[in-house]
């Protein structure tokens, strides 16, 4: 970004949505589950759109990365990243809200995600698993349980 500008391009947008998103759910060490950046994430966001509240975001990072450390955000260093965002809370803040439910969404819609963590998608009938007759009641804690999904 020029430092007089007021607008981030697409292409600085999103070195520094890639930069926030392998920050907020990096490469596993053990490699058991793979970082958001592996299963497309910042590529679903993108897809979605980028919208105002996260441009506005992105460029106030930017903005202060340049007042705190005078260079561009995606040219500081994960340990400087990580003093810029607990500087300012309000920003955190702001992070959260228009990118966070996103980041998470995505990431745990990926199979490799489900299957690291040894879960995955299915009803919990059947599968081996049988139903004496007319015992629906063993089914009452399911009915009960909120839903995993959101209804689309």
């Amino acid at each position: 970004m020029n430092v007089n500008s007021s607008e981030l391009t697409e292409e600085e947008q999103t070195r520094i949505l890639g930069i926030l998103i392998d920050d907020l759910i990096p490469t596993n060490s053990n490699e058991v589950l793979p970082g958001a950046v592996e299963v497309s994430v910042l590529d679903n966001v993108i897809g979605n759109g980028i919208s105002d509240g996260l441009a506005a975001v992105l460029l106030d990072l930017d903005q202060k990365a340049i007042e705190f450390f005078s260079t561009i955000y995606y040219d500081v260093d994960v340990n400087q990243r990580f003093i810029l965002l607990n500087k300012d809370v309000s920003l955190l803040r702001k992070l959260n809200e228009v990118l966070g439910f996103d980041v998470l969404r995505f990431y745990f819609r990926d199979r490799s995600v489900i299957e690291g963590l040894n879960l995955e998608y299915r009803s919990p009938f059947p599968k081996g698993y049988s139903l004496p007759d007319n015992k629906f009641d063993l089914l009452e804690s399911v009915r009960k349980r909120p839903s995993f999904f959101v209804r689309v």
